[in-house]
């Protein structure tokens, strides 16, 4: 007998994979931050946990194999309940990882989440002497899930599956990131620098906008950090930057891990030009004034 509990348990598993097949770079930094393993094989655990948990949720929806997932399931998350606990301890983890970056949720809340998720998994497991056996076809489908889900992860380990930035050329700017209409409507030309503190380059690109004097140019520059970046770079005053410092929330800038440094060129209002990694000092030089 299929029963809610299994089915409500298969359903979370597969929209938490879903979360983290969105942008699964998110996850697989998370992953790299327990130091368990080296970058590489971390990585692809991180990239095989995702489809081991679509698969398994769809499994249970399905009823597929319940005598033997659902023992399964249950120490799995268990298992991922003490290793939230330990990264948390140990590893001064704040978020579980748990949902790829759309949700962030602190250590406690994680854990009352996997509690509740045991619950759930023990109510299934005691319901019954035994379930009746699935339809064997449904194994297809769960196989066709797990690849399904590989393919999106190994995509979106370079970019979120949607554009929900759009950081694209071409595209107009959000005030969501700076508000050029309220805080500077007397300029027509933007250069943004879109730092963190995740990035080593990052670090690298404060050094040499410090050889910059804002001065010699005729487009308005602007730092933006995220909320907890500020206080990290603090201790490199970037008053002395002569360039302006502004603060963005978190929530946007961690879909650009690993796409930072990055500088975007915006013009009367839209994106004209985008460069990351190396500084753009090429294409910075269009914007010299004429006089130097």
């Amino acid at each position: 007998m299929l029963t809610i509990s299994a089915v409500a348990t298969g359903v979370l598993f597969v929209l938490t994979a879903a979360m983290k097949t969105f942008y699964s770079r998110l996850f697989i930094a998370h992953v790299r931050r327990f130091n368990l393993l080296p970058e590489a094989p971390s990585a692809l655990m991180a990239l095989l946990f995702i489809e081991l948990e679509a698969g398994l949720g769809a499994a249970l929806v399905l009823g597929l194999y319940l005598d033997w997932l659902i023992p399964i399931a249950f120490v799995l998350v268990l298992f991922f309940t003490v290793l939230t606990w330990w990264g948390g301890r140990y590893r001064d983890l704040k978020d579980c990882g748990c949902y790829g970056g759309i949700f962030q949720l602190s250590q406690s809340q994680s854990l009352l989440v996997n509690v509740f998720l045991l619950l759930l998994l023990a109510t299934a497991w005691l319901e019954g002497e035994s379930y009746s056996a699935a339809n064997p076809r449904n194994l297809y489908f769960v196989i066709a899930v797990i690849l399904l889900f590989h393919l999106a992860a190994k995509k979106s380990v370079k970019k979120p599956l949607i554009d929900l930035l759009g950081l694209k050329v071409g595209k107009p700017w959000k005030p969501q990131w700076y508000d050029i209409d309220k805080l500077d409507n007397d300029r027509d030309a933007f250069l943004f620098f879109i730092l963190s503190r995740d990035c080593l380059l990052c670090r690298k690109w404060i050094q040499q906008l410090s050889e910059l004097d804002a001065g010699n140019y005729y487009c308005r520059m602007v730092i933006l950090l995220s909320d907890e970046d500020a206080s990290t770079y603090r201790s490199l005053d970037l008053s002395e930057l002569k360039i302006g410092v502004y603060q963005i929330s978190r929530y946007i800038t961690r879909f650009l891990t690993g796409q930072l440094p990055m500088a975007v060129f915006v013009e009367h209002g839209r994106i004209v030009n985008k460069q990351t990694g190396s500084f753009p000092w090429q294409e910075l030089a269009l914007y010299a004034n004429q006089s130097n």
